[in-house]
């Protein structure tokens, strides 16, 4: 393992859209994916055939972070199918006990680890933001709040990207409180206070 480079999770890691991203922008790639955890068997292969890796299918409820790795960014993008338009709106409160709900694993995770990521990204569709999911997002917000970081988030779409489709996604950046210097100009839609800042 290369101490210098930027070290990242990959939770609900799918064919690994994070990673391609980071190989996209970070010239050179420097970063190393420390873990990779997706359950579905044939999603897993597909990704192992990508990147030339060979991890396991893992169900994301028996996964803990190392102990001993300080984990730079942590990706998750926890099933949306539950908080989308196309769905049964089932939502993602604990008790549900729907796809969506498995976010709060990630809360899990972070709240286990011995040294909590400096950065944690949690992507998910707009609907997130309605009337009826957003008391579950302000609850991730606040669960992550309690735990020390600072979240802010942006509506994205993959239109502006260069991509040929319209897609909307919600993308929610969450720092650790201890490295907040080092991420000055962060312009994103704060959580808390409700308006458009430089963090």
């Amino acid at each position: 393992m290369n101490i210098n480079k930027m070290k990242v999770v990959e939770l609900f890691g799918g064919i690994g859209a994070i990673r391609k991203a980071l190989i996209r922008t970070i010239k050179p790639p420097n970063f190393e994916i420390i873990d990779y955890v997706e359950s579905d068997k044939k999603t897993v292969n597909a990704y192992n055939a990508i990147y030339n890796d060979f991890y396991k299918p893992l169900d994301i409820r028996d996964y803990s972070l190392p102990n001993n790795i300080n984990v730079d960014l942590l990706f998750h993008g926890s099933p949306c199918q539950d908080f989308s338009c196309a769905g049964k709106n089932i939502g993602g409160s604990k008790e549900s006990k729907s796809r969506s709900s498995l976010l709060w694993e990630t809360i899990r995770i972070i709240k286990e680890a011995q040294l909590k990521p400096k950065i944690v990204i949690w992507e998910n569709v707009k609907n997130v933001l309605s009337k009826k999911h957003k008391p579950i997002f302000d609850a991730y917000i606040k669960a992550l709040n309690d735990l020390g970081y600072v979240s802010h988030y942006k509506i994205i779409n993959s239109l502006d990207c260069g991509i040929p489709q319209s897609r909307n996604r919600v993308f929610t950046v969450s720092i650790n409180k201890n490295y907040l210097k080092q991420f000055n100009n962060l312009d994103t839609f704060n959580c808390l206070n409700n308006k458009y800042k430089n963090i």
